[in-house]
Parts: structure tokens; C-alpha cells; sequence
């Protein structure tokens, strides 16, 4: 996280501060399982279908954690909030205003989100300090924790997005504000619950619509629907796929070893 006083963090959650000096700093990162505290982390005691997080609070402290979000009052060094997911999601809303040299890049898509995720860190964290979260923290907590993972000196931060209504990546956007958004294909999956692919379509759109009028959008050619995104707006777009027409595309894809081998083409 980047560096904020405890008094700061109290205001922005609402919360109550107990056994932390306000006027303290700290920059520790966020974890909502109790198993994977160390030091230099905070906890975030979220509700759970068969567990509560508040029960994990006093392990957490005893692992390292410098400090714990909870909702239960704690005779520890904590920040009692009302909603912890409200607070925590306050909170990466609060850091992200904050971190304006950082690139963030959100990605989105019916298949091969994560595996996109894990290839544009590999490039990105050659040049500069890149956060990428490890798995699949696409949601609505786990976008919150990527931005509080990022620190003063990450350039660029990789966010997946994923969606089970409409509205849901324009909210996750709301929190982390992309300057780059992806959006690899509109496909068929998850049908049922959104009805059709048109509206699949216009879900992954959100993100492409969040974008700043100086944003980038970078859109695959796997379906008639995602390279329409954009059109008609002052963004950059960057089409990718296999076709001619694409700005950057694969030839020549070949599969050995259970490898992809392929000549990529850029301008």
C-alpha cells in the first residue's frame, strides 16, 4: 500500500481506531486469509459462508500482521469499521487518487483472462515494477486488493475483471479507474445468466466505456462484437487477433510440445 497515516485510514473507512497511533504510517499490504499473514501485512476480516473473519483476527496478529480490519471490537492493534469490504473498497478508492504514475491496465473477456494477465506482467515487469495478483482476483474484492497491494514505486498494475451481472465491471472500474483497457473475446459462456451474447457484450463493454478520453483500448477480432467498443470515441484503439487487419497479430501458429509458436507481427 502506499504510505498513509492511521488517521487517514480512519477517516477515509469511518472506522475506530484501537491500540494504532494515529499519527503512525504504515504501507502494509492487505490479506483476507489468516494462513497467508507475514509481516508487513494487514488483515481484513471479511464474512464468509461458513466462517467468519473476525474469529481469525488474534491468529493474524500472532502471524505478524501489523494490523486487522474487522467488525467485532478487538483488544488489538485493529480498525473496527461497520462493513469491511465497504471500508477496504473506501480505501483502495482513497489510494488509487493517490497513485498517479501508475499505469493501471484492466482486462476482460470470455476466456483466457488470467493467462493474459500472467503474459503482460511477464513483459511489463522487465521495464519497471509491475503488481499483478496471483490467481484470479476479479471481483468486487479482489479488484480493492490489488490496488492496496500496489506501492509507491509500482508503474503499472494489472487488474482481471470478471462479471456476473451487468454493472458489475462499471463498478469495478469506479474503484480502480484503468487508463488501458483489454478486452480479449465476447463469447458464449455464462449465457444463462446474462440472456444473450449481445448482452455479454455490452457487460465487457463497460470497461472500454470507463476509459478517459485519453485511455487506450486494446480489442481482440475473435468476434463482431468486440471490435465495435469504442467507436465513435477519441481513444486509441489497438486491434490484435490473426487476421490481416489486425494492428498486431500471430502467424504461422503452430502447436508443438504443447507450446504455441507463432511470428508476431507489429507495426
Amino acid at each position: 500500500m502506499i504510505e498513509l497515516t492511521f488517521a487517514e485510514i480512519a477517516k477515509v473507512t469511518g472506522g475506530t481506531l484501537a491500540g494504532l497511533n494515529p499519527q503512525d504510517t504504515t504501507t502494509a499490504t492487505p490479506v483476507i486469509d489468516s494462513r497467508k499473514v507475514m509481516s508487513g501485512t494487514f488483515f481484513v476480516a471479511l464474512p464468509g459462508e461458513r466462517v467468519d473473519g473476525n474469529d481469525f483476527c488474534g491468529q493474524a496478529i500472532e502471524a505478524g500482521a501489523d494490523f486487522v480490519i474487522c467488525t467485532v471490537p478487538m483488544s488489538l492493534p485493529s480498525i473496527l469499521v461497520e462493513d469491511s469490504l465497504i471500508a477496504v473498497t473506501a480505501l483502495a478508492q482513497h489510494a488509487r487518487a493517490r497513485m498517479e504514475a501508475t499505469t493501471f491496465i484492466a482486462l476482460t473477456g470470455s476466456q483466457g483472462k488470467t493467462t493474459t494477465k500472467d503474459l503482460i506482467n511477464s513483459v511489463l515487469s522487465t521495464k519497471a515494477e509491475t503488481f499483478s495478483p496471483v490467481g484470479s482476483f476479479n471481483n468486487e474484492i479482489g479488484v480493492p486488493l490489488s490496488i492496496l497491494s500496489c506501492t509507491a514505486k509500482t508503474k503499472y498494475c494489472i487488474i482481471e475483471m470478471g462479471a456476473r451481472h451487468q454493472g458489475d465491471i462499471e463498478y469495478l472500474c469506479s474503484i480502480a479507474k484503468p487508463q488501458i483497457g483489454l478486452v480479449l473475446v465476447v463469447g458464449t459462456a455464462h449465457m444463462g445468466e446474462f440472456g444473450s451474447q449481445k448482452v455479454i457484450a455490452e457487460t465487457k463493454a463497460e470497461l472500454i466505456d470507463s476509459l478517459p478520453e485519453s485511455g487506450t483500448a486494446i480489442l481482440g477480432t475473435y468476434d463482431s462484437f468486440t471490435p465495435m467498443m469504442g467507436a465513435g470515441r477519441n481513444l486509441k484503439r489497438v486491434f490484435f487477433g490473426e487476421g490481416s487487419d489486425a494492428d498486431v497479430r500471430a502467424a504461422d501458429i503452430e502447436f508443438r510440445e504443447g507450446r504455441a509458436h507463432f511470428d508476431l507481427v507489429t507495426p
